[in-house]
Order: structure tokens, then C-alpha cells, then sequence
């Protein structure tokens, strides 16, 4: 097979999944998740950067603070925005609160371990928080948090 029969058939691939995410409404959804999630990613890293610059607070704390800054806002955009969810909210609220923790802990491990023990610079400490968080929090808040049926 030669490179553009192989180019050809990727760009083929990609126009059907394309489509296929347009007709369930998946690709809307990404795009608004995308939009919530690049709010999310700037006020994570400016409160990184400014709990640990200003503050001199160690990187642990400097991505929860990062991570907490979001939280609510997070929370409301992505439930009346991207996910355009109709469940009761105090239940999506309480889910939407373990995801984070969940996320949270693992975001946090990564930033220590990155700045502690293989002494990234903090911008690297960030990238991989901003790289990380995004298909994690998707897929929860997708299948678990905002999912369409009602119980549990």
C-alpha cells in the first residue's frame, strides 16, 4: 500500500467518525466540553502559577488550589452547557464532587512527583495537569455524573 492510498483511507476514517459524532451529538458536546474545559485550564494554571509564585505554596497544593478555583464553576457550565443535564442536582452534584477528587488526586500525585522527584520545570508541572485532566473528567462526567438515566 503506498503513503497516498494510506493518507486516502485515514481521511476517509476520519470523515466517518466525523459524521458518526455529528448524528449522536457526541461532536457538539466535545466542542462545548472543549470550550468549558480551556476556561477550566486557565483558571487552573493562573492559580497555579500565582498560589506558588506569590504564595510559595509546594506543587501539591498549588494544583488542588489550581483545581479548586474551577470547581463550581465547572460544575454549573458543564451541567447546564455541555452536558445539558436534567437530573437532580443535588445527586449530579454530589458525582460531579467524587470525580473531582478522584481526578484531583490523581492530577496532584502527578504534579509532585513531577516537580519533586524528576524536577520538571512548573511548566511541564502544569502541561501534564492541563493534558491529563481533559479525557479523564469526559468520560466521567459523561458516563457517571450527567449520564442520561436517573438512578443512582
Amino acid at each position: 500500500m503506498t503513503g497516498s492510498q494510506t493518507d486516502s483511507r485515514l481521511r476517509r476514517l476520519a470523515a466517518r467518525s466525523v459524521s458518526t459524532l455529528k448524528q449522536d451529538g457526541t461532536f457538539w458536546t466535545l466542542l462545548r466540553f472543549a470550550i468549558i474545559g480551556g476556561v477550566n485550564g486557565t483558571v487552573y494554571a493562573a492559580t497555579y502559577l500565582a498560589v506558588s509564585n506569590v504564595f510559595g505554596l509546594q506543587p501539591f497544593l498549588a494544583s488542588a488550589s489550581g483545581y479548586l478555583a474551577g470547581l463550581m464553576a465547572g460544575f454549573l457550565l458543564h451541567r447546564n452547557f455541555t452536558f445539558l443535564a436534567s437530573g437532580r442536582v443535588h445527586m449530579e452534584f454530589f458525582r460531579y464532587l467524587v470525580a473531582q477528587a478522584v481526578i484531583l488526586g490523581v492530577l496532584s500525585i502527578v504534579a509532585q512527583i513531577g516537580a519533586r522527584s524528576l524536577h520538571w520545570p512548573t511548566w511541564v508541572v502544569i502541561a501534564s495537569g492541563i493534558l491529563l485532566a481533559p479525557p479523564m473528567t469526559f468520560v466521567l462526567l459523561r458516563f457517571w455524573v450527567f449520564r442520561k438515566s436517573a438512578s443512582v
